[in-house]
């Protein structure tokens, strides 16, 4: 999580230049990734995997996502990335452990 401060900063700053959590401000997408793969073992299927539980809740915005996106300055461009980010780790451990039970 060495980008988050990084991120909180430069969002805030970004957001008085291009306007409320502008597409143009990407760093708070590659936060969330990284709270997604936190200590998972790198490899095609765990990223591909991620990735796209990532996309899905960062589009979703299941609670509190949405309402994260409320906060002040840089919070609010990054909490619901984080949050997006969180979930996307649960449900990528899960759909893990479902597959290894599988075989």
């Amino acid at each position: 999580m060495i980008a988050l401060p990084l991120a909180l900063y430069l969002s805030g700053e970004m957001e008085r230049v291009y306007g409320k959590d502008s597409s143009k401000i990407v760093i708070d997408e590659f936060v969330g990734m990284q709270v997604t793969f936190f200590a998972v073992d790198p490899s095609l299927s765990s990223g591909i995997t991620g990735f796209i539980c990532f996309r899905i809740l960062d589009v979703l915005k299941p609670f509190p996502a949405g309402a994260a996106q409320r906060l002040r300055g840089g919070w609010g461009v990054v909490a619901d990335d984080l949050v997006a980010g969180l979930y996307a780790r649960v449900a990528l451990l899960i759909i893990f452990r479902i597959v290894r039970l599988s075989w």
